[in-house]
C-alpha cells in the first residue's frame, strides 16, 4: 500500500527472539516483518503489529540485532534493527478494590525514545 502511495518501502524480515537468530537468511530463519520506508537520506522502521507503535521503535520481542531488508528488485541485505538510541518504557496501573475483595482496573504501557 505504501509503494502504491509513491512511498518508497521495502519489507524487513526479522526473527523474533523466541525464534533465534538467523546466521543467514533461510526460509524458516524469519517469523516476522516490518517495514523500511526511506525518508529523506535514511529509513524508519515501521511495525503494524502494535497499535500505538511509533517510528523506529519495534516492539521488544522483535528486536533481534538485524533484519533483512528485501528490496522491489529481489537483492536483499542486513539492517540494524537497534539505533543506538535507548528507549523508556512506562507503565501505568489503576486500580479499584471494592469491599469484597474484588480488583477492576486498566493497565496501560507506553515505550519512547530516550535521548
Amino acid at each position: 500500500m505504501l509503494r502504491e502511495a509513491g512511498v518508497e518501502a521495502n519489507p524487513v524480515l526479522v526473527s523474533t527472539k523466541a525464534n533465534g537468530i538467523p546466521f543467514f537468511p533461510t526460509r524458516s530463519g524469519f517469523n516476522y516483518v516490518v517495514t523500511g520506508v526511506k525518508l529523506g537520506k535514511g529509513t524508519v522502521l515501521l511495525d503494524a503489529s502494535e497499535r500505538y507503535s511509533l517510528t523506529n521503535l519495534l516492539p521488544e520481542r522483535a528486536l533481534n540485532w538485524q533484519g533483512r531488508k528485501i528490496m522491489k528488485n529481489g537483492t536483499s541485505f542486513w539492517v540494524n534493527l537497534t539505533l543506538g538510541v535507548s528507549s523508556i518504557e512506562e507503565n501505568t496501573v489503576n486500580i479499584k478494590i471494592d469491599s469484597e475483595g474484588s480488583i477492576e482496573g486498566m493497565l496501560r504501557n507506553k515505550f519512547e525514545k530516550f535521548l
